[in-house]
């Protein structure tokens, strides 16, 4: 995700999970985790 620019849970919250996944090296497990990142900041992805 670093490549893509995203380097904070604020800038992450700005894509779709669909985006994501299309990432190099984030699969469906990646989700979960990113998801509850998110969620602890009160933010989310982007719908």
């Amino acid at each position: 995700m670093e490549h893509e620019g995203i380097t904070t849970l604020e800038k992450l919250s700005n894509y779709r999970e669909q985006d994501i996944l299309k990432l190099h090296g984030i699969g469906p497990s990646s989700m979960p985790k990113l998801r509850n990142s998110l969620e602890e900041e009160g933010l989310r992805f982007k719908e």
